[in-house]
């Protein structure tokens, strides 16, 4: 059992190993509004059903900052504490009727 075993490759290191301070973090890009508007909207069809699952989603407990796109066109953005009667009301006790709203987004 003289026989020796060959020796195995290692390689000596010549220089401090720094390999873990470079990061890469890819959410650098600028994202478009189309792409924010998929994230923060409501599910549903038409504008009633988008406020009802607006109200019955478990996020709404007082109010919801939505974003309202109305028939001309406008946005604005509220926080909407109830419907009542065709009517969005808001925190400021504003009435938005339904019937100008063209689409509703969640708000960041």
């Amino acid at each position: 059992m003289d026989k020796k075993l060959p020796k195995v490759f290692q390689n000596h290191f010549t220089h401090p190993v720094q390999n873990n301070r470079d990061v890469y973090y890819s959410k650098m890009k600028e994202s478009n509004a189309l792409e924010d508007r998929n994230i923060h909207s409501i599910r549903g069809n038409t504008v009633y059903e988008k406020i009802q699952n607006m109200f019955s989603s478990p996020t709404y407990v007082y109010k919801i900052d939505v974003e309202i796109v109305l028939t001309n066109g406008e946005h604005i953005i509220r926080k909407v504490i109830g419907s009542h009667q065709g009517q969005l009301i808001t925190i400021e006790n504003e009435f938005i009727p339904i019937s100008q709203i063209q689409d509703i987004y969640f708000h960041k």
